[in-house]
């Protein structure tokens, strides 16, 4: 609204100066005090019905936006991290995608314990083996599988100045592995503030082992195809799209060896071969050492000395996000079935798992099978709009029930109190009872979720299976906290623990957040080409943290080795001051969001000011 124009002042002038006109009047004064009364009381009803207008009109916009805005866009992100495992008693195994891994964690001063639970985004092979020695700057380090380096033997004085961007990676496996397919590495530098860059430079180290070349790959190993018809529509699937953009936070961080490797006791040694000349021969001859696999590493030039003793590394590592199973039995007709997916204080409907009839019959949620008939049976996940009434709703019809019962309490206490004494008495103590019970009445922590099925015959109750997640709650559980596995039997449950902070888990946007994002889709198809779309995706992924966002062209040494300058784009933010803990981490999610949505030509860089 233009309070120059629309405020109440304003409306009254333009009515004067129209009744002016209208009688000939030439001055405000000289108008009937009874028309200046009415035209006063007018101008207040007309800025009271120009505010309820302007009320409506974002209203109708919000609901606007709620409607056409991607439900991918406007779901819940759950907090995600990478774990470490260990197979028990066996030399590999496979880490599935409903593998849960828990956690019970005090709240309260520690009267209370909540179980936190955590699911792989992918399927991961895990091997009975780990990370047990670095060398780098001629510096020996041993490892434990927490990624914590020691030093325990100083580079020789003949070391001075060489290998300085070389490392060795020194690797225990069980002796019944005799062979490594797509063995992935988990880099890690956390003492470095832009270390995005560096962990992009990864995909150019060069790797070997016992001198024979191994051909690397920056991110995960490939999985298995599909030619399903199903499979098409991924794109449709919100668990999928999000467990995408989770994957490309951590795929620079993780190169997988392409080459196979075979393993035999003959090439595993103490030390690498070219660098038993600069150590002496009794530390050589140690007993306290075992024989590893060292896989050799050259990095490019931007990783220094520093980085390299700052750098850690591990294998068997598992991207896992919060999420927890509930499983439902519903009881549904022959018409059609329409079923809340319930969840608990503070916690947010995710994505469902599976649904199966009493007969076995396998619902899915795309009604697609190549053909011209549709067969099976279907359903869909409505987000809300359901219900005839919410939680407030209930609440304010509680409350006039309340208002209702009090009152006619009080006419009957006044009637004859010797007779209805007892009675008087208990009326209060419910009353008071009740009013508890709906002052303790939450609001839903958002819109409740339904699953509507498109029944066959002799349908007559759902097995439901979904999953929920407690988003911003589980954010920030610290690095070594360990967690049990659902199968203690093929996983070692002492060896599970987190390898990083959690971090990510985001609750439903709030209206105000909703517009950006709709503006942001409906110009830019979630794809970023112009100014106007990385100021507008900025928006969205930073809603209430960022003040504003500038764009600046700017230059930059190419992080590629050999292209020297290169044109950037600047994207400078200003930020709140309570939030510049959580501005790191998110500064970097941001940026590879942007890569990933923009042309291969497009070179960011990210600043920040408090503001």
């Amino acid at each position: 609204m233009n309070i120059q124009t629309n405020s109440k002042e304003a409306i009254k002038n333009r009515m004067y100066r129209h009744a002016m006109n209208y009688w000939g009047v030439k001055k405000v004064e000289n108008l009937d005090p009874l028309v200046k009364v009415l035209l006063e009381a007018l101008s207040s009803e007309i800025f009271g019905l120009s505010h309820d207008i302007e009320t409506s009109q974002h209203r109708i916009l919000d609901k606007i936006a709620n409607m056409l805005t991607p439900d991918i866009l406007v779901s819940v992100r759950p907090a995600h991290s990478v774990i470490h495992a260990f197979p028990r008693d066996i030399p590999k195994h496979i880490i599935d995608t409903d593998f849960g891994f828990f956690a019970d964690i005090p709240r309260n001063k520690g009267q209370i314990v909540e179980e936190y639970s955590f699911y792989p985004l992918r399927r991961t092979e895990i091997f009975a083996g780990d990370v047990c020695r670095m060398i780098c700057n001629g510096d020996i380090f041993n490892m434990d599988s927490t990624m914590t380096k020691e030093l325990i033997y100083h580079a020789p004085y003949e070391m001075r100045g060489k290998f300085t961007r070389t490392a060795w990676i020194g690797l225990q496996l069980a002796p019944e592995i005799h062979k490594l397919d797509d063995l992935s590495f988990y880099f890690e530098l956390p003492y470095r503030e832009k270390k995005q860059s560096l962990y992009s430079m990864l995909a150019y180290a060069k790797w070997s082992l016992n001198g024979q070349p191994l051909a690397a790959m920056q991110g995960f190993p490939p999985e298995e195809e599909t030619d399903e018809p199903e499979s098409l529509f991924s794109i449709c699937d919100i668990e999928k799209e999000i467990s995408r953009d989770i994957l490309s936070i951590y795929n620079n961080q993780f190169i997988h060896i392409t080459t196979p490797i075979t393993l035999s006791q003959e090439k595993a040694s103490l030390f690498p071969e070219e660098l038993k000349d600069y150590y002496m021969e009794d530390m050589l001859s140690s007993g306290e050492l075992n024989p590893l696999y060292w896989f050799r590493v050259d990095f490019p030039s931007n990783f220094t000395p520093d980085c390299l003793e700052e750098l850690k590394v591990s294998i068997n590592a598992v991207v896992v996000q919060n999420k927890r199973l509930n499983e439902k039995i519903a009881s549904v007709n022959d018409l059609t079935a329409v079923v809340p997916l319930t969840t608990s204080e503070q916690e947010y409907f995710f994505s469902v798992d599976s649904v199966m009839d009493a007969q076995n019959r396998l619902y899915t949620e795309i009604p697609f099978n190549g053909g011209s008939e549709k067969k099976g049976a279907t359903y869909a996940v409505r987000y809300g709009g359901c219900e005839r009434m919410n939680s407030r709703d209930i609440k304010e019809y509680l409350y006039r029930v309340l208002d209702l019962l009090q009152g006619r309490g009080a006419v009957i206490a006044s009637l004859q109190k010797d007779t209805f004494s007892d009675e008087i008495q208990e009326m209060d103590r419910l009353l008071n009872s009740m009013e508890r019970i709906i002052n303790n009445i939450q609001s839903a922590v958002g819109s409740l979720s339904y699953l509507l099925a498109d029944l066959p015959e002799n349908a007559d109750k759902l097995y439901i299976s979904y999953y929920t997640t407690i988003c911003e709650r589980a954010n920030g559980l610290p690095v070594g906290m360990g967690l049990l596995p659902q199968n203690s039997f093929s996983i070692d449950k002492r060896q599970v623990y987190f390898l990083t902070t959690t971090r990510g888990g985001k609750s439903i946007p709030a209206s105000a957040n909703r517009f950006d994002i709709y503006k942001y889709i409906l110009t830019t198809r979630d794809r970023i080409y112009t100014k106007a779309d990385i100021i507008n995706f900025c928006y969205k992924e930073l809603s209430g943290l960022v003040m504003s966002v500038d764009i600046k062209s700017g230059v930059m040494v190419s992080e590629k080795p050999g292209e020297g300058l290169i044109s950037s784009i600047d994207v400078h933010l200003s930020v709140r001051t309570d939030s510049e803990r959580e501005i790191p981490l998110l500064i970097d999610e941001l940026k590879t969001k942007l890569v990933t949505r923009s042309p291969d030509h497009f070179n960011y860089r990210i600043f920040t000011q408090i503001v």
